[in-house]
């Protein structure tokens, strides 16, 4: 009986094993066969997160930086299009235009495809499409938004302050693409006590940014307190229309980047008189003087006109009286 258990156990070895050797061998796919069920069974290209339009924003005369997703591209191509003109402006990494500040970027052979635009116009700001060759052609769209940045200081350029008032002067950057690195500085010195804010957002402007507000301001004990930024972890009316979650393809939301430098001083002192300095990385400097008030300085300030307002009542004293000489020439000569 143990002879034929025996005799059993070698027969069932050995068809396992042949039937092991005859999987490996003949039930295998080639390579090339291999290769072209796996990529049947792929689905087609599709961008990420189209759900959300994309935006772009670029200050004028920088870099503007339009990035799309594509999964899944095989073998298709991804061109990117002007959509005002249907301009066909770089397919794959090569450029189709004769403006070449458009120049078509794919990092590493990854997912993401750019569109740098050096030197970005106020011209560029529009639609463009990145698209994708399949039949038919898929695209997604991404707005440009080119702006001049711009720096301005708050409470105005000249502030007036009396003794022991606290001090609170807003650097604040728009349009700067990050990093705007606003800062103060005074005279040489860079004032590196400074709270600093950046990527927050605004809608775009519909109307130019007010002037600042004339001087010498109101005399209060903390004048500049409503000009304080509110919390940007709480939504405002500023923020409230770029609330929305922005597309993950494309590096800034719609809207403005704004920045701001923020220096305050518990109580004002003759000490902290002098000209302050806004600067930042893509705008020009702008001056803000300040002037803290000692005694009957407060009682002058309030009393007199400033210089500015001097000059320009002087102007239209000026402008009166040649306007009456002439009526009165008129009426002599009639």
């Amino acid at each position: 009986m143990a002879c034929i258990w025996t005799v059993v156990l070698l027969l069932l070895g050995h068809g396992g094993a042949g039937a092991s050797t005859g999987g490996a061998g003949g039930g295998e796919l080639p390579a090339h066969k291999r290769q072209s069920v796996q990529y049947s069974t792929l689905v087609g290209p599709s961008f990420l997160n189209t759900s959300v339009h994309a935006h772009a924003h670029a200050p004028i005369g920088q870099t503007a930086y339009l990035t799309c997703i594509v999964r899944n591209l095989h073998n298709y191509t991804v061109s990117w299009v002007r959509a005002r003109d249907i301009h066909l402006l770089t397919a794959g990494e090569t450029t189709y235009t004769s403006d070449h500040r458009f120049v078509a970027v794919n990092p590493g052979s990854g997912e993401r495809w750019m569109l740098r635009i050096h030197h970005a116009r106020a011209s560029d700001a529009g639609d463009y499409l990145c698209q994708v060759s399949v039949t038919p052609p898929i695209s997604t769209r991404v707005t440009l938004l080119v702006t001049e940045a711009e720096a301005r200081v708050r409470p105005g350029t000249e502030v007036f302050l009396k003794v022991g008032s606290r001090v609170v002067l807003l650097c604040e950057v728009q349009g700067c693409s990050y990093p705007a690195l606003p800062t103060w500085y005074r005279g040489q010195e860079v004032l590196e006590d400074t709270e600093v804010e950046e990527g927050a957002v605004l809608p775009p402007l519909s109307t130019p940014i007010p002037p600042p507000t004339p001087s010498p301001q109101p005399l209060a004990e903390n004048p500049l307190s409503p000009s304080v930024p509110p919390d940007p972890s709480q939504p405002t009316d500023d923020t409230a229309a770029s609330a929305t979650p922005s597309a993950t393809t494309t590096p800034t939301p719609v809207g403005l980047p704004i920045a701001r430098a923020i220096l305050t001083r518990p109580r004002a002192s003759p000490a902290h008189a002098g000209v302050y300095t806004c600067t930042s990385t893509c705008t020009a400097p702008v001056n803000l003087t300040l002037h803290v008030l000692v005694g009957d300085e407060e009682t002058a300030a309030m009393q007199h006109p400033s210089h500015a307002t001097r000059i320009a009542g002087e102007v239209l004293a000026i402008a009166s009286s040649v306007i009456v000489s002439y009526l009165a020439l008129s009426f002599s000569l009639a």
